[in-house]
């Protein structure tokens, strides 16, 4: 429990704190090993390599894991005995205080041979008030002189070998990592590309049947006009076929415009410029543009918007986005329904929502509007044209502008689609 107040307290990663005690503990074996197993020096001085464990972790891998590597080694020292056992039990710690030190001043990037031998030259340095614990100051320096140059050999040769040791550890954990990492990008990568994939194969499918539907219209027409089928074909009757190919020219224009601005999108190339508006303008401008098609189904449209209200936002693009809603509304509602536009204030936002008495969408559709070619799967949506990219543009210009698209609807009952605006 104490472990992790300490971790809690000072923001700790916890994964990065169990390495670490992991660490300090697999060394503090390491420790205890080499202070039972001494070394006999050259000039007769029995000395142990403890100092390698404690000044690589504490270097290395920092603070706790060099405490625990520490404690280890004064614990196995006490173990050990002798007349001069608490004054080699101070040691590890010397040897930790020298490695922060040294971890203090050191460079960026992994240590190399040069930074070790320095870390075992200054530690065996500090190490030298350890010899004055429970001895004569006389026969502390004779200690001193005696065994300073085998304890320096030692830890020489202790800390280079284990340096070389634990930065390959390092390396390969780093080299994990990294192929974790890129694997993670890959899979990534993997993903993006069969998405795109099938957003491409199912942009070829509802693009060649949308496109046939008016090229046909316009091909028909015009080659009766051009080869009238019988003698009595009249200008009237000329000038209806006229009609019927400016109409699907119409339509394939549109459907083209927006491919070309959902790509622009994409791209990240759509130039927006806010402003203040009155969206109770934008919308009555909508309401008269598509008033013939209301119209035409006999359908009721209602605008109730506060003549005052203002937002800040591109009036182009929004009047797309109340273009897209409310035609989506017109359109895919039943004949003699009824479709109302309202405005209000939310906090800092404005709200406008569009509420139809239409089919409603079912709620595993509403999870996916803005996917391009979205469409639903009832006979009578299915029996309407469209592309199924509205939705998906307004959603991507109201998210351009800090807004967003929020829809909720009941199937037969109707939907609502509100465009949620910054103020």
């Amino acid at each position: 429990m104490a472990v992790f107040l300490v971790v809690d307290r000072y923001g700790l990663p916890q994964a990065s704190f169990r390495r670490n005690l992991f660490t300090g503990f697999v060394f503090g074996l390491v420790t205890v090993l080499v202070i039972e197993l001494p070394v006999k020096a050259p000039l007769g001085t029995t000395f142990d390599t403890r100092a390698a464990p404690v000044l690589i972790v504490g270097y290395v891998a920092g603070p706790v894991a060099g405490m625990i590597t520490a404690v280890f080694g004064a614990a196995a020292r006490l173990h050990v005995g002798g007349p001069f056992a608490l004054g080699g039990a101070l040691s590890p710690f010397l040897y930790l205080t020298a490695a922060l030190i040294y971890r203090r001043f050191r460079g960026e990037g992994d240590p190399d041979l040069r930074q070790f031998l320095g870390l075992a030259l200054l530690g065996t340095i500090l190490v030298t008030p350890s010899y004055f614990v429970d001895r004569p100051f006389d026969g502390a320096l004779e200690a001193v002189l005696m065994s300073w140059l085998p304890v320096l050999v030692g830890n020489l040769i202790g800390v280079a070998l284990l340096g070389v040791i634990f930065q390959q550890m390092l390396r390969q954990v780093e080299r994990k990592k990294q192929l974790e990492l890129l694997m993670g990008q890959l899979s990534d990568q993997l993903h993006l590309t069969i998405q795109v994939n099938r957003s491409k194969d199912l942009f070829l499918a509802n693009m060649s049947h949308e496109l046939r539907t008016p090229l046909n219209a316009i091909i028909g027409f015009a080659s009766m006009i051009e080869d009238p089928p019988d003698r009595n074909f009249s200008e009237d009757r000329a000038r209806r076929y006229a009609g019927n190919i400016r109409k699907s020219g119409g339509d394939l224009a549109e459907m083209i415009n927006d491919v070309l601005d959902l790509t622009k999108m994409e791209a990240g190339e759509t130039s927006l410029t806010a402003k203040s508006i009155e969206p109770a303008r934008l919308v009555n401008e909508v309401c008269e543009h598509l008033a013939p098609l209301a119209q035409k189904k006999q359908m009721d449209l209602k605008a109730e918007l506060g003549a005052d209200d203002k937002v800040v936002v591109d009036p182009v693009a929004l009047k797309q986005c109340i273009t897209n809603v409310v035609g989506n509304s017109i359109k895919y509602c039943p004949p003699g329904r009824a479709v109302t536009i309202s405005g209000f204030e939310r906090d800092d936002q404005y709200v406008i929502r569009v509420k139809d008495q239409g089919q409603g969408i079912p709620e595993d559709l509403i999870k996916r509007i803005g996917e391009p070619f979205l469409r639903g799967g009832d006979p009578y949506t299915r029996s309407i044209e469209g592309t199924g990219l509205g939705l998906a543009i307004t959603k991507r210009l109201l998210e351009r502008q800090n807004g967003q698209l929020d829809i909720s609807s009941k199937p037969s009952e109707g939907t609502e689609v509100q465009m949620i605006l910054k103020r």
